[in-house]
């Protein structure tokens, strides 16, 4: 059975931009882990130095907030605009 699961283990920065793209453009979740920075934009703005990160992107292009903000976990909690350099 083909699950259409690609695995990357440390591409280079053109691999990872092009996984990236694709995942997203055929609307796929991405799993991405690796040392990045993110810079959120949303409700709220913030940046975070480089730090090994976990990030996830939905099919809907959603970005849900891991960390502890107190949120119920629903979609309203979500932190729209990710962008992640890596």
């Amino acid at each position: 059975m083909k699950t259409g699961l690609q695995v990357l283990i440390d591409p280079s920065l053109d691999e990872a931009a092009e996984a990236v793209k694709d995942g997203l453009a055929k609307r796929r979740v991405l799993l991405i882990i690796g040392n990045c920075w993110v810079d959120y934009r949303g409700r709220a703005s913030s940046k975070l130095e480089p730090g090994e990160r976990i990030v996830i992107v939905k099919e809907d292009g959603e970005t849900p907030g891991t960390g502890d903000t107190g949120g119920t976990g629903d979609k309203s909690d979500a932190v729209p605009g990710y962008s992640v350099l890596i």
